[in-house]
């Protein structure tokens, strides 16, 4: 991907949505999804060795939790991967899980120490929809209250270890735990228009395109917009459009038609029923009454 589909400085009028996003304390500063498979690309960063390490062999990825012995690590891949600069607050909310909820993925087959540390990463958030503004995220769901969704913060893999699907797993691993949490309707982030190859890695892994922000971001004295990259999950979805309004009020009138004609059909079922077992009755009534009257009748003699 084409160096960072979010982490370079908001524009002032989105900060104030966006600025609690990534630790619960409101650090100041975008949270930055940066490209999977191609995060140094176009960055003009310089690379660190945990960043161009080159594997020797076929890794085995493993993934984990993100800990406190991994603070150096992250905090170097992350001043290498992205445009900006974190404080450390951040990385304490990361590696302590602070609000933060994030996964590592790890080469198991290196030699030493080396066999735990981190070659790739993704970090995200859980925000409740009281606390940003969802407007045309979610569609309107009766007698619910407040809905949860996964924003997700960093993500990102080493040069050397690109193209191998460990961006995806991490990715999917954010999908799994979203679909955990009975309150959460969707997997979220945003991303720069012109980083194409995180635009596709996102769409092939079924997010879809809800709406295109203006002046979001603030790029080399440039302002650019941000494209909202969302995945449902638990049942969500987008808001009806128009045409979704009237499909679905017409699926509702179908199946109203066809309840009110079932219930009708029931009725009048259970109405010839009864009445068929009243004239069985009355016939079987009449019988034995004419029975009784020609056992009572006199008998003739020939």
């Amino acid at each position: 991907m084409d160096g960072v589909h979010q982490g370079h400085q908001l524009q002032p009028d989105c900060k104030q949505q966006y600025s609690r996003l990534i630790s619960p304390r409101g650090l100041t500063g975008p949270s930055t999804t940066l490209s999977s498979e191609e995060a140094c690309a176009g960055t003009g960063c310089t690379e660190s060795s945990a960043v161009s390490w080159l594997p020797r062999h076929a890794p085995e990825i493993a993934y984990r939790p993100i800990r406190p012995s991994d603070l150096d690590v992250l905090r170097e891949l992350h001043d290498a991967l992205f445009p900006i600069k974190y404080d450390a607050d951040f990385f304490s909310s990361v590696v302590y899980g602070h609000g933060i909820i994030s996964w590592a993925a790890v080469d198991t087959s290196r030699a030493g120490l080396l066999h735990d540390e981190i070659v790739g990463f993704v970090t995200t958030r859980v925000v409740s929809t009281a606390e940003i503004d969802t407007t045309g995220m979610l569609g309107y769901e009766l007698g619910t209250s407040e809905k949860d969704l996964v924003y997700i913060l960093t993500i990102g893999v080493i040069k050397s270890y690109r193209n191998k699907g460990i961006a995806t797993s991490l990715i999917h691993r954010v999908l799994d735990y979203a679909s955990t949490i009975p309150t959460c309707r969707a997997v979220y982030l945003h991303v720069v228009p012109y980083n194409v190859k995180a635009i596709s890695f996102y769409e092939r892994n079924s997010f879809r395109c809800l709406r295109r922000i203006q002046n979001f971001y603030y790029i080399n004295e440039h302002a650019y917009d941000a494209f909202v990259y969302i995945y449902y999950v638990n049942g969500g979805r987008a808001p009806c459009s128009a045409l979704d309004f009237l499909i679905w009020m017409s699926s509702l009138l179908k199946r109203s038609m066809a309840s009110v004609i079932g219930w009708f059909w029931r009725k009048a079922s259970k109405k010839t029923g009864r009445l068929a077992k009243q004239k069985d009755i009355g016939l079987w009534s009449s019988l034995q009454q004419q029975r009784v009257s020609m056992d009572s009748s006199p008998l003739l003699s020939v």
